[in-house]
Formats: structure tokens, sequence, C-alpha cells
């Protein structure tokens, strides 16, 4: 077990043993000259950020231990080092993979993506702890603001991100395999990431808004008239859907349905009697008439409810008559 400590001072217990740090027996002391702000496991080497410089520590055992400089400059904000397949940190600049820096010798091309970097360099010096999930391929970093982000990974390349608010502020995150545990300043409890329906009792807002989307040509008008979501993975649904047209122009008047909606559903034959909800949908759908004109449209999600569970929006079908091209 390694532990870093003012002034630079890194130091590893004893090898099968993280409680003892006898240096007779094997524990080891590294000095890196200014105080360390973040370490990163990774699959090579222990990568060591300090407030002057990175370096890493390579070998297998005590017997072997060496160390190398990644960039002789200081990047990474303190407590956003986690792996993900390759070490990621977060710097005003945005994402950086340290692998990157390591090859190409400099930050700009490190640097995950240019989508988030905005977000970041507003939010970096409130960070208070980060966490990875492995399953998801999410990297998620927590603040003193309660603007929390959610880095999205496929194939090992940025995807996507997520703001959200957990109404307390998380200084310690860890997780194993599934779980993820999180601890409040708060209280001082201890909270498990995706369990039960709502935060304390109280009601959790989900929302979602997709693109605005065209059909077919971008330049042609079209008349929305009808809309199908198909969902999966709970139970009962309520909620209210919002679809705006034209890239939300003010001059285009919004669509609004309320629905419910039932999950569950089985098959004869096949499915445990009692295991599923009698007249539910396997595949259960929304479908409501709306009516708007625009070269695109696009639709926002939104309940409330500290029962409703997760869900998972299967596909969206709009059916609409073409127009006239914008001119």
């Amino acid at each position: 077990m390694f532990l870093a400590f003012p002034e630079g001072s890194l130091t590893h217990s004893v090898i099968g043993e993280p409680l003892s740090f006898r240096g007779d027996l094997g524990a080891l002391e590294f000095g890196f000259g200014s105080n360390i702000t973040n370490l990163i496991s990774s699959l090579r080497a222990l990568v060591v950020t300090t407030e002057d410089n990175i370096q890493v520590v390579y070998g297998d055992d005590p017997t072997n231990w060496s160390k190398d400089f990644v960039s002789d400059k200081s990047i990474g904000v303190k407590g956003s080092g986690q792996f993900l397949a390759r070490p990621l940190i977060v710097d005003s600049s945005g994402v950086i993979a340290i692998d990157r820096v390591e090859s190409f010798g400099n930050f700009q091309d490190a640097i995950v993506s240019d989508t988030i970097r905005p977000i970041i360099n507003r939010l970096a010096n409130q960070i208070t702890t980060s966490v990875v999930n492995r399953f998801r391929n999410h990297y998620i970093f927590f603040t003193e603001t309660g603007e929390n982000i959610l880095v999205g990974f496929g194939n090992n390349q940025f995807i996507g991100y997520f703001p959200f608010d957990l109404d307390r502020t998380i200084i310690f995150a860890s997780s194993n395999e599934r779980r993820m545990l999180l601890t409040s300043r708060e209280g001082g409890f201890v909270y498990e990431w995706g369990k039960g329906t709502s935060h304390d009792g109280q009601a959790r807002i989900l929302a979602l808004q997709t693109s605005y989307a065209f059909q077919q040509s971008p330049e042609r008008k079209k008349r929305y008239r009808r809309v199908t979501i198909s969902l999966r993975e709970f139970v009962t649904l309520n909620l209210t859907v919002a679809f705006s047209f034209g890239k939300g122009r003010a001059d285009t008047r919004s669509s609004i349905l309320n629905s419910d909606a039932i999950g569950g559903g089985g098959r004869w034959d096949l499915s445990l009697w009692d295991s599923f909800v009698w007249d539910g949908q396997d595949v259960p759908e929304i479908i409501g008439d709306i009516d708007g004109v625009g070269t695109d449209v696009s639709m926002v999600l939104y309940s409330e409810s500290a029962e409703v569970s997760p869900y998972v929006i299967e596909d969206i079908i709009y059916e609409y008559s073409p127009r006239s091209i914008k001119r």
C-alpha cells in the first residue's frame, strides 16, 4: 500500500502486510521534491503527480523500483487522478490522458475532448474527489459546488458527459465491481450509488433532452403529427414529454404529453407466474399526438418522483408530413 505525505514523501508498506511500514521488512520511502497531488495505479507503473511535475514508479518489488519523469510541468487537480483503461486526470484545460503526455510530449494532444473543456475550466479548482465505474466506463468527479460531472467512454474514446447534483458535497468516493460508495460532508453518512429511487426519501428530478434532429433534409420543413417512445427496465412510469421544433424558435409552439406507461410484461409458457405484470408490455410504448412545424425536433423527458426506478429509452419514432423548403 502506497501513502503520500506532505513535502513529497511517498512510502509503501511491507508486501502482503498493508499495515506494516517497517523498513527492515521491505517498506520504503521515496522523495518527489514537492507535494504529491495524485497517486494513480496503472497497469505498468504507479503514476505520481506533484505540484511541479509528473513522475512514475516502475518495477515489480522493492528490489527493482525505478523512477522516471513523464513531464517537468505540473498538471492535474488534487484528487482527480483515476485509471480507466489509461491514467486520467482533470486539469483546467480538460480531461487529460497521461499516457498521451508520455507518448506525444505535450498537453494539447493529451486532452481527451474539447467538448467538455469550458465546463472543466470553470470547475477544476472546485474538485473534492473522483471515482471510476469500470463496469459502465464512467469517470466521475465531484465538486464543492455540487455541480458534479460524469464522463463516459466507449472503446477507450470519449463519448459524452453528464452534469448532475446530489444535493450534498461528496468528499470521498470508492468503487468495487458494480458498487460505488460515497461519503458526504453533510452528516457523515455513506451512500451507495444507484441504490434506491430517492435522495433520502426526497423525490428525484429526472430530465433528458435529445439533440435537435432533422429527418430527410435539414432544409425541409415538416409538420410533426405523432410520436412513439419505446422504453424498458421499469414497472410503472409517469412522464411529462415536451417537444420543441425548429431549433426552439420563439415563434414556434411546443407540444406536451403527460403519459403513464406500464412495463414488466411477461410471455406465456416462459415467464414465471407472479414475476411479471399481468397487463404490462415487454417493451412498453408511449404514443401520442403532437403538433408542430419545423425543420427539426427535440424531445424533453421529465419526471419528479421518489418511486420511479431507472429506465431505458429504446427508440423514438416520429410521424410527420413533408412541407416546403426553408427559404
